[in-house]
């Protein structure tokens, strides 16, 4: 089972936007992709990807995570923090934003970085082989061949030790 068939057995989702994506609102998203969502995913990934150009213009360019987001805090906004039940569906459709935002990096080109040196912080197919290798833990399948996990395993502990 894909992560996004496992986000999806919440039935968390997005509610219907009560108006179009407006400026101030994507402005809105952009704050808190900056604020929240990039440095988390940059810490949990060790990945720069996210802050830097090509992750930002990933976010910019995909209208359905920024209508997502925008569902989000419009559900945030509506929820009261005694509300059991709205909270968990704003827990379990938060569950969805944060996969969508990690996912983001599959705009990248996929390779596998082979040489003596770590590539850049910001490489975008490093931070792409990361998310690939996690959602292959969560899930317990993969689009790549188990050749390719243990070739990132064996670079991820020589960038260890």
């Amino acid at each position: 089972m894909k992560v996004h068939e496992l986000v999806g057995m919440s039935g968390a989702v997005p509610p219907a936007l009560d108006s179009p994506l407006t400026g101030d609102k994507l402005a809105e998203i952009r704050d808190l992709y900056d604020q929240v969502y990039a440095p988390g995913l940059e810490k949990f990934f060790e990945t720069e990807w996210y802050t830097k150009p090509q992750g930002v213009s990933a976010l910019l360019a995909n209208t359905a995570i920024n209508e997502m987001l925008a569902g989000f805090l419009q559900s945030m906004a509506k929820t009261d923090a005694n509300d059991v039940a709205g909270m968990q569906y704003s827990a379990n459709l938060e569950f969805r934003v944060v996969w969508d935002l990690a996912s983001l990096v599959y705009s990248s080109e996929y390779k596998v970085n082979i040489g003596e040196q770590l590539p850049p912080a910001d490489d975008g197919s490093e931070a792409r082989n990361r998310v690939a290798v996690f959602e292959a833990l969560l899930s317990g399948s993969s689009n790549f061949g188990i050749s390719s996990l243990s070739f990132c395993a064996s670079k991820t502990s020589q960038a260890w030790t």
